[in-house]
């Protein structure tokens, strides 16, 4: 999995997995989220358009990241 920021053009992307050549569409589920999945279900990516808007916790923007089994957690944070 990878996740990756663009604060230049304030874009998110989750990637899942390598995403094949063909097969896969994207659902745009509103204006601001998009989905890669293919037609068995399988989910490749997620984008976030607007990302510091919907990742915004107070006047920072907020990505988390927790392991439950260890509970190791990790946080980036940036102004937004």
């Amino acid at each position: 999995m990878e996740v990756t920021i663009d604060t230049q053009y304030n874009v998110a992307h989750i990637r899942l997995k390598a995403k094949p050549e063909t097969g896969v569409q994207t659902l745009t589920l509103s204006d601001d989220l998009h989905v890669d999945i293919s037609t068995d279900g399988t989910v490749y990516g997620i984008e976030l358009l607007n990302a510091a808007e919907q990742l915004q916790e107070g006047s920072e923007t907020v990505v988390k990241l927790k392991e439950l089994r260890s509970g190791r957690e990790e946080t980036w944070r940036w102004a937004g």
